[in-house]
């Protein structure tokens, strides 16, 4: 069961991601891809353009940062392997935005490192809550 977890959240991952416009999704529930057959690999590395002022795409980066710590959490419960659950997930972070390049989408450096950061937070937040846990026990 926690596998169909896993694999339904990294679906919704993907569809978040790849699907042609994030606001269509979100606003009129309409999904829709678009492939492109010669993605420009090169819009991996476009770091102007990156607007923190705007609310609208500080959400987005706050979804990259949580859905990918959810994706941690919901790994960790699968396999309770922390250095498992970084690799696969940061794997999965960076899959997703090249994949992102082949369905009109931006992918970014600046995403995956967003993806990253929410891994580790999940992963310190655990280490630190089993550090505590062990502490209370012991006393």
């Amino acid at each position: 069961m926690r596998l169909l977890v896993v694999i339904a959240w990294a679906l919704v991952l993907f569809i978040l991601t790849c699907t042609e416009n994030l606001d269509k999704l979100l606003l009129d529930h309409i999904v829709q891809f678009h492939f492109v057959t010669h993605p420009n690999f090169a819009e991996l590395l476009i770091v102007n353009g990156d607007d923190f002022t705007n609310a609208h795409y500080l959400i987005q980066k706050i979804g990259h940062f949580t859905g990918f710590s959810i994706l941690a959490l919901l790994l960790f419960e699968l396999l309770g392997n922390r250095t498992k659950v970084f690799v696969i997930s940061a794997l999965y972070a960076v899959l997703t935005e090249l994949l992102q390049l082949y369905f009109s989408r931006d992918g970014r450096l600046l995403d995956m490192g967003i993806d990253t950061l929410g891994i580790a937070m999940f992963l310190i937040v655990q280490g630190l809550a089993r550090v505590m846990a062990n502490h209370r026990s012991s006393l």
